[in-house]
C-alpha cells in the first residue's frame, strides 16, 4: 500500500568521531528529479527512538498533489546505522540536526519544505533557525516547545485517567518500578487516549512497529526522554526550543489535536515567537491524528496540502 519509489541509505560522518560512519536510511515517494508541482516534503518522524513507518500515511500528499516525499529513520532508528553502546551524551539535538543536514546536502535539494512531528518538530525548529537555503515552508506537527511545559502538560493530561491508573503510575514512579503489569495498564489507557485514538484491534499495525523500536532499543529514549513520560528525566526535560523561535523566517503551519500529549501550554510560544504563522487544534484528534481514523487522515492531508500549495 505505501510502496517507495526508491530507498536507499546515505552516508553520515558522526560529528564527534568523522572517521565514524553511519548510515542514515531513505525513502522516496515521487521524483526528485522530473518536474513536479511541489518541492519536495521532508518528513520527520518522532520518537525519541522510533522509526518512520507510523507516518507513512503522510506519503498519500504525494499521490494527492504529486508532491515528492522523503522520508528517514533517524541515526540510532530503524534501518538505519544503531549505537547501542554510545553514551547517553552521544544522543543530543545537534547530532540529529547535523544528520538532516547531510541528508539536505546529499540530495542537493535546491528548495523543498519540512514537516517535523513530535520529537521530529524540535529537529525542525532547530534547523530552520539556522535559516538554510531552500528552506520554503515549514510544519510543527504536535512539536513540543519546552521540555518543562510537556512535562507539566503529561502530568494535567494524567488526572484524565482512572484513578486506577493515576495510582498505578504515581506507584510506579515513587518506586522506580516501570515494569509491572499495574503501570503498563495504565501506560496502555495513556496512550490509548493521547497518543493515537485508533480503535481496536490495538495498536494499529503502523503503531506497532514504533512500540518494538522503542523496546528493542531503549537507549535514545532513556538518554533524551526517561524511563517514563511521568518521570521525564531525560536530556529533553532541559531542553527548549524557545530562544531560537525568532529566527524561523519560512511561514510555518502548527497543527496539534485536542487530546495531544503535546497540550497547548507547549504549543501556544511556537504561535507566539514564530513571525509567520497559523496554528490549528484538531477536534477529538491525538498526538498521532494520521492514525486515529480515515477522516482523521483526511482532514490532516488537507491541512497539510493547503498550506503547501498556498506558496505555489
Amino acid at each position: 500500500m505505501y510502496r517507495a519509489t526508491c530507498d536507499g541509505t546515505i552516508p553520515f560522518p558522526l560529528p564527534s568521531s568523522p572517521s565514524t560512519t553511519s548510515q542514515t536510511a531513505y525513502k522516496i515517494f515521487g521524483s526528485l528529479t522530473s518536474p513536479s508541482l511541489s518541492p519536495p516534503l521532508i518528513i520527520l518522524h518522532g520518537g525519541p527512538g522510533s522509526a518512520d513507518e507510523y507516518t507513512l500515511p503522510l506519503t498519500a500528499l504525494h499521490t494527492l498533489s504529486t508532491t515528492p516525499i522523503i522520508l528517514y529513520d533517524q541515526i540510532g532508528c530503524g534501518a538505519s546505522t544503531h549505537h547501542p553502546s554510545a553514551p547517553a551524551t552521544f544522543w543530543t539535538v545537534d547530532l540529529f540536526v547535523a544528520e538532516l543536514e547531510n541528508l539536505l546536502q546529499h540530495f542537493d535539494l535546491k528548495e523543498y519544505d519540512i514537516l517535523g512531528h513530535s520529537f521530529g518538530g524540535i529537529l525542525t525548529i532547530a534547523l530552520a533557525a539556522k535559516q538554510p537555503p531552500g528552506l520554503r515552508r515549514l510544519i510543527l506537527a504536535s512539536a513540543s516547545v519546552d521540555g518543562e511545559l510537556f512535562f507539566q502538560g503529561l502530568q494535567r493530561l494524567k488526572t484524565h485517567l482512572t484513578l486506577r491508573s493515576q495510582l498505578a503510575i504515581d506507584t510506579a514512579v515513587e518506586k522506580g518500578d516501570f515494569t509491572n503489569r499495574g503501570y503498563l495498564a495504565a501506560l496502555t489507557e495513556f496512550q490509548r487516549t493521547f497518543l493515537c485514538r485508533a480503535p481496536d484491534p490495538y495498536p494499529p499495525p503502523l503503531l506497532e512497529p514504533n512500540f518494538r523500536h522503542q523496546k528493542e532499543n531503549p537507549e535514545i529514549r532513556r538518554a533524551m526522554q526517561g524511563l517514563s513520560p511521568f518521570v521525564y528525566d531525560g536530556f529533553l526535560r532541559r531542553y527548549s526550543s524557545i530562544p531560537l523561535l525568532h529566527k524561523i523566517q519560512v511561514p510555518t503551519l502548527i497543527f496539534n489535536g485536542e487530546f495531544d500529549t503535546t497540550q497547548d501550554e507547549a504549543t501556544y510560544p511556537l504561535f507566539e515567537g514564530i513571525d509567520k504563522v497559523r496554528w490549528v487544534t484538531l477536534s477529538g484528534a491525538s498526538h498521532m491524528p494520521f492514525l486515529d481514523s480515515e477522516e482523521m487522515l483526511e482532514r490532516v492531508l488537507g491541512l497539510v496540502g493547503g498550506f503547501l500549495m498556498q506558496g505555489k
